[in-house]
């Protein structure tokens, strides 16, 4: 394989087409094969393409060979090297450079001891040539670097085209990466059941929610119906683990939609088929029992609930990042219609700290209200709304509060209310 291509067309195929490599699962594989899955394959013929896998997560990314995508290939073929060590060293050559990749294959391959690796058929592990590596840029600066290269067999390529697969829905990819950005704090960093990492597409009423929860609090968001199209009619939920959902978005196009499709294989795995020009995805969906797990959106929005106040931003997060010092977990909201005031009460779970008591002045307040809930879930939830003024209700179960901005509708935020046996004779004096 001999292929000149622009530092910048490079950089970006490295971008879209290695995304696996950067997982969390490939970065902490310490297997024998660990060295397969932080490597990336490359093909150049007709078009370049840079791919990768793991389990959780594969990319593959293709651009047409021609001069204006800055790509010449002479000689075509294919190759499987490190990724981090060819994106750090691109990644310090000059914008403007050419960089020629001369793959020079070893008379005798090297036999890696064989493994299996789980839903990827993996048939031996051969190191089979060597990647050289040439920058040249305008200020005729040249820069060299070898890559150990691996043989291209030695992993079955992912199918991104399984004809079995059924249309979900399409979405912007700006619209997908603005809604995550609203939920994402509400799901668990770390789940070893790997139920409650996730972000819940729901539908309804030709409507679509991303839903995220650790099961203390729910994020909510709507995507805008002129972002979201071919919505599936028997679709109701589809549940991706956040990690990974997060890893491909970040590399779509912000200008292009993105397609979703969903597919069970042979062993009833979720898989997940993203694609947008020139980019196709697939991620592990989690395991169809999860869905239980996760709140029915409709029945938290449709939920009735009683209006209690509109609070200014400012003063509710000041208020509850004073409390938090004493309480991170739990404070004790009382709603005051009468005093026209809301007064939010720390005490410590170990006595730790004081009491402590603030006050909010809320001129027009509908009703007497008094319940616990979280002052980190509620600044979370503070930092991703945009509107200068909070809207604060109560299920009339007593279940759920809910939090969305006066102008910032898409966005609700419920925290589950539970009893506090700390607040159940405090006083707001």
């Amino acid at each position: 394989m001999k292929v000149s291509i622009k530092q910048k067309a490079l950089m970006t195929a490295l971008e879209k087409g290695a995304v696996a490599t950067t997982s969390n699962e490939a970065q902490t594989d310490s297997s024998n094969l660990s060295v397969l899955v932080r490597s990336i394959k490359i093909t150049a013929d007709k078009h370049f393409t840079i791919e990768s896998s793991t389990n959780m997560i594969s990319s593959k990314y293709t651009v047409a060979v021609n001069d204006e995508n800055g790509i010449t290939v002479n000689e075509g073929g294919s190759v499987m090297v490190p990724a981090s060590e060819m994106i750090n060293w691109v990644k310090l050559q000059n914008p403007d450079a050419v960089i020629a990749l001369n793959l020079q294959k070893l008379d005798k391959p090297i036999l890696i001891q064989p493994q299996s690796i789980e839903d990827v058929e993996v048939t031996s592990v051969k190191k089979t040539g060597i990647l050289k590596m040439t920058s040249k840029d305008p200020m005729k600066t040249n820069s060299k670097w070898e890559l150990d290269a691996f043989d291209v067999e030695s992993i079955k390529s992912v199918n991104y085209k399984e004809k079995s697969a059924k249309k979900c829905f399409d979405v912007k990819a700006r619209a997908l990466k603005e809604g995550l950005s609203k939920v994402s704090f509400a799901a668990l960093a770390k789940d070893y059941e790997q139920t409650y990492n996730c972000v819940s597409f729901q539908f309804w009423d030709g409507k679509a929610f991303l839903q995220t929860t650790d099961t203390k609090h729910c994020a909510l968001y709507q995507i805008p119906k002129d972002d979201i199209s071919d919505i599936d009619g028997s679709a109701t939920m589809l549940l991706i683990p956040s990690s990974v959902l997060e890893l491909a978005v970040k590399i779509s196009d912000d200008e292009n939609s993105l397609s979703f499709s969903y597919h069970q294989d042979k062993s009833n795995n979720p898989r997940i088929f993203i694609s947008q020009p020139g980019l196709e995805i697939r991620l592990a969906g989690a395991d169809e029992d999860k869905k239980a797990s996760y709140h029915s959106g409709k029945l938290l929005v449709d939920r009735d609930s009683t209006f209690l106040a509109e609070i200014p931003k400012i003063s509710l997060e000041k208020v509850l990042m004073i409390t938090s010092i004493v309480n991170k977990v739990s404070v004790l909201f009382t709603f005051r219609k009468e005093d026209k005031n809301l007064v939010i009460k720390a005490i410590s779970e170990e006595s730790k700290y004081a009491p402590l008591m603030e006050k909010i002045s809320i001129p027009e307040l509908t009703k007497d209200a008094r319940f616990v809930c979280s002052p980190n879930h509620l600044l979370e939830a503070l930092k991703v709304i945009k509107s200068d003024e909070i809207k604060v209700s109560i299920a009339n179960n007593q279940k759920n509060t809910l939090m969305i901005g006066k102008d910032d509708p898409n966005f609700y935020h419920f925290d589950i209310l539970k009893d506090s046996p700390i607040y159940k004779d405090a006083k707001e004096v």
